[in-house]
């Protein structure tokens, strides 16, 4: 150690202090002098020797009170061992270890922080042959891009962490297995109707409170990357880990910053590649292209506004009257694509198809059963999030994610559409009747095409009938 980057002592010292130990041992064999027994008893010590004395034996009265991290950290304030790192050659692969270094020695610590319980831990690994991952070397002059998984152990000087609106995509297992209440189905009676029994409902509730457990860990495992500087991003108001935040950024007086969007200066996201064919008889003999398609290359324009080449029956005028260079179309598009971009390649579809725009005042709404919209009314039921919804006469039209029932049509009845998921429901508040639309947006793009499209006319046929 008093060679290494801590005290850099020359090898004349050390030398000298060799001696000095073997003058106290005097050539006992029954005990052994240590070398800092040797250089506790120096009494002509020159000034490395004093300064390693005076900062062992601080660190050493540290170590009867203080973690292992919080001693090795101040031996890094009391002989600049990191900085005598970045002079060495390979300096910022060194200054990664030694950060890995510390890194592991408070995970070992965790919980107790004893020295004894970290020690007795290492060497369980060390006898156990588990290997430890070498930290990843950071690019210098770049931008980090990791998952919160991946980040942990790691930081840095300024930490974004985006998209806290965004909602884990719940699903209806038909199984839900729990180790400590039991096994729970979920049925269909004979008419197709789901049925969920009461155990079925209780292991859905114990699953969800574990994953919100589960979340709330994972935040707070990305807001403490941060060194100096955190930056919080959302696409929406509320919602998500948002919701979990706001109380505290509220209470701490955090003002929130409204950044502008504007339409036009968004990069959209790129539609996928798929091309769904046409009929036969309205093929064209290249292969891969409509009656009537052109390449990127014969049309200018599809570069700028690349579109699916989709072939798709459009109902009667209520359900047309749209496209994807639509200026409506442009701002639904947007909205989809920053605020889930799972459904993006339906919403283009549904535009190259000439499906009449969706609202776009609708997107990132929540839908909540109806109560009075006076200001002080308070819902407690479960919201519905709301991308796609079209308005129709007396109502809504919303696209709901269900893979079991595509193509479907349910009157949810009456609703309130709120910029919130709970709480008081304020007074511009619209209530409205809803009609959900069942889609699978990661099905087959044509089948879902056609799906809303029946489903449209069927709601418009209902309302005008």
């Amino acid at each position: 150690m008093l060679r290494s980057p801590y005290f850099v002592v020359d090898d004349a010292t050390l030398y000298r202090l060799a001696g000095h130990r073997a003058e106290l041992q005097g050539g006992r064999r029954d005990q052994r002098v240590s070398l800092w027994q040797a250089l506790s008893s120096l009494s002509d010590a020159g000034p490395a020797e004093a300064r390693a004395r005076e900062v062992l034996t601080a660190l050493q009265e540290r170590s009867a009170v203080r973690a292992p991290s919080d001693v090795l950290r101040a031996a890094d304030s009391l002989t600049g061992y990191s900085g005598v790192l970045a002079g060495l050659p390979g300096g910022r692969r060194r200054l990664a270890d030694y950060g890995g270094l510390l890194a592991l020695v408070r995970r070992l610590e965790s919980g107790s922080k004893d020295r004894v319980t970290a020690w007795r831990r290492l060497r369980g690994l060390v006898r156990a042959g588990l290997p430890i991952r070498r930290p990843r070397l950071a690019a210098e002059g770049a931008v980090t891009l990791l998952t919160i998984h991946s980040s942990k152990g790691l930081e840095w000087p300024v930490v974004a962490v985006a998209d806290l609106e965004r909602r884990n995509r719940t699903q209806r297992e038909p199984v839900l297995i729990d180790a400590d209440v039991g096994v729970a189905f979920r049925l269909e009676d004979d008419d197709g109707e789901v049925e969920e029994p009461a155990l079925y409902k209780i292991l859905r509730a114990r699953k969800a409170l574990r994953e919100e457990q589960e979340e709330r860990r994972l935040l707070y495992v990305a807001l403490t990357r941060a060194r100096d500087r955190l930056i919080l991003s959302s696409a929406a108001e509320s919602g998500g880990a948002l919701d979990v935040l706001e109380p505290g950024l509220e209470a701490a007086g955090v003002p929130r910053t409204v950044v502008p969007h504007e339409v036009g200066r968004s990069n959209l996201p790129t539609p996928p590649a798929t091309v769904v064919a046409a009929p036969a008889t309205d093929r064209d003999e290249a292969p891969g292209r409509a009656a009537g398609g052109s390449t990127a290359a014969d049309d200018p324009a599809q570069v700028a506004m690349p579109a699916l080449a989709l072939t798709a029956r459009v109902g009667k005028g209520t359900t047309a009257g749209g496209s994807a260079g639509d200026g409506r179309w442009l701002e639904v598009l947007d909205l989809v694509g920053q605020l889930d971009d799972g459904w993006s390649p339906l919403a283009w579809a549904l535009a190259s198809a000439g499906v009449r725009a969706p609202a776009s005042e609708l997107a990132g709404r929540w839908l909540r059963a109806a109560v009075e919209a006076d200001g002080g009314g308070v819902d407690r039921s479960p919201a519905t999030y709301s991308l796609l919804a079209w308005r129709t006469e007396g109502g809504i039209v919303a696209l709901a994610d269900d893979a079991a029932r595509p193509g479907t049509v349910t009157d949810a009845g009456m609703v309130t559409v709120s910029r919130r998921p709970n709480g008081p429901v304020a007074a511009a508040d619209e209530t409205l009747r809803l009609w959900s639309l069942h889609v699978d947006p990661h099905a087959d793009v044509e089948t879902s095409v056609e799906h809303v499209v029946g489903g449209l006319a069927s709601v418009d046929n209902r309302a005008t009938g």
